[in-house]
């Protein structure tokens, strides 16, 4: 499979939404927020955007897939560039309240912000995410080797 990535058609147009020029964060401003990161935590890749993009939104499930594996979805994305890491998803967190279109896909979907990979303690890993949290969306962490299913969306930039 060269390029599995399937762009969805949310988020185009007039409720396209720009990003600016946003720089990666520290292992220290991560450790900062995030306990679990602390000891002998590490950040093993990040590839995500500094300049400005426009998000955008897609898939690497095939249309007759309704989920894969964790194993399977890492290797799926590794192709793909212009994935989001965790400073666009902060910041889409903080002014989600200015895109309508954006808060509407609240109750259908996930973004996921592989851009970003880093270490647990122990050795798991993991990227962040948005997800609903009661009525907007809020910014976690799951692990890598996690199911990806119809409702996971990956953040990608224009470029």
């Amino acid at each position: 499979m060269s390029n599995p990535l399937i762009l969805t058609d949310e988020l185009t147009g007039a409720d396209a939404i720009q990003i600016p020029a946003l720089p990666r964060p520290t292992l220290k401003e991560l450790r900062s927020k995030y306990a679990w990161i602390r000891k002998k935590g590490q950040i093993e890749a990040d590839t995500s955007p500094i300049e400005a993009v426009t998000l955008r939104l897609g898939t690497v499930l095939c249309p007759n897939e309704e989920w894969i594996h964790g194993r399977q979805y890492e290797y799926r994305r590794a192709s793909v560039t212009g994935r989001f890491g965790y400073q666009q998803l902060a910041w889409l967190v903080r002014r989600q309240d200015k895109y309508p279109a954006f808060k509407a896909l609240l109750d259908m979907i996930s973004i996921d912000g592989t851009g970003i990979t880093v270490v647990h303690h122990d050795g798991r890993r993991a990227f962040p995410y948005l997800t609903k949290a009661r009525t907007r969306w809020c910014l976690r962490w799951i692990w890598v080797g996690e199911i990806l299913d119809r409702s996971n969306r990956l953040a990608l930039s224009d470029r």
